[in-house]
């Protein structure tokens, strides 16, 4: 990792201790979003590094994985409308909930409502089970 961040290629560092050349791996994030997506740890460290970046992670006794990012394309939301779709929905539930939370705090400072916080913890003890007799 030293001598590529120094100026060398990965291939040459490689080539230059008699190790097989390294493997590019091409994915796009969203595939690691996919259902029983299972990426090795090597993999998962490429989109935690900036462009060019470079680290070395161990990989047991049997040595290390020298991890370097060459390049990063931005990604295409055409290519994945259902996940756009998915996301729009959410956000646009979150939005009408947080909507309705205002509404709602707003109604209660207009009115000036108080909260009773013995009779609350009464109630939610009597509706979970945990109430001890002779409570009301």
């Amino acid at each position: 990792a030293a001598e590529i961040r120094a100026g060398t290629t990965l291939a040459a560092a490689m080539t230059r201790r008699g190790l097989a050349p390294p493997q590019p791996v091409s994915l796009r994030r969203i595939d690691l979003l996919r259902p029983n997506a299972k990426v090795p740890p090597p993999v998962l460290a490429l989109f935690s590094l900036p462009p060019a970046g470079v680290i070395a992670q161990p990989a047991g006794p049997a040595g290390a994985y020298v991890i370097q990012v060459t390049s990063i394309v931005p990604g295409d939301p055409a290519t994945a409308p259902d996940i756009v779709a998915n996301l729009r929905r959410q956000f646009a539930q979150l939005a009408a909930n947080e909507l309705i939370e205002q509404f709602a705090r707003a109604a209660q400072q207009e009115v000036g409502v108080r909260r009773n916080a013995a009779a609350i913890a009464r109630v939610r003890a009597q509706l979970s089970g945990t109430a001890t007799t002779g409570q009301p």
